[in-house]
């Protein structure tokens, strides 16, 4: 047992995921990471933010009524013919540049680039293997 969630990923057969004594998911560690069970699973494991339909399909990703879309930590990447969204800051980390950027609907989200932005808006496309479907109600 550990509370590592990159130990257990890379050593497990099968990872549970519990809050609060609850079991939420109980599966190989690709099926939890690639499908999770329920948004707190996904935010569990670190993906956010979380998009409905609507703002999915602004971004170019069709979902089933109801489900969400959730952004992974390589989500979103730049991409010259992507959807243009407004910078609202970036940083430096680990060599790594971070930008923040608006999305539809006013949540914000991080790109992950290799330089800085050079303008106010940045081109982004929704990377899917970067982004995990969470159904609805879950």
């Amino acid at each position: 047992m550990t509370h590592d969630q990159d130990e257990a990923f890379a050593l497990a057969d099968r990872v549970a995921v519990l809050d609060q004594g609850h079991l939420l998911q109980l599966d190989a560690p690709e099926t939890v990471w690639r499908s999770p069970a329920s948004r707190a699973v996904a935010e569990f494991l670190g993906y956010g933010p979380f998009l409905t339909g609507d703002v999915a399909g602004t971004l170019g990703v069709s979902v089933e009524p109801g489900d969400l879309v959730a952004i992974g930590p390589l989500g979103l990447i730049p991409a010259s013919e992507g959807v243009e969204l407004s910078v609202v800051s970036h940083h430096v980390d680990r060599g790594q540049v971070e930008i923040t950027v608006r999305l539809p609907g006013g949540q914000e989200a991080i790109v992950r680039a290799p330089r800085p932005p050079e303008q106010a808006l940045i081109a982004v496309r929704v990377a899917v293997e970067g982004c995990a479907m969470v159904p609805a109600g879950a």
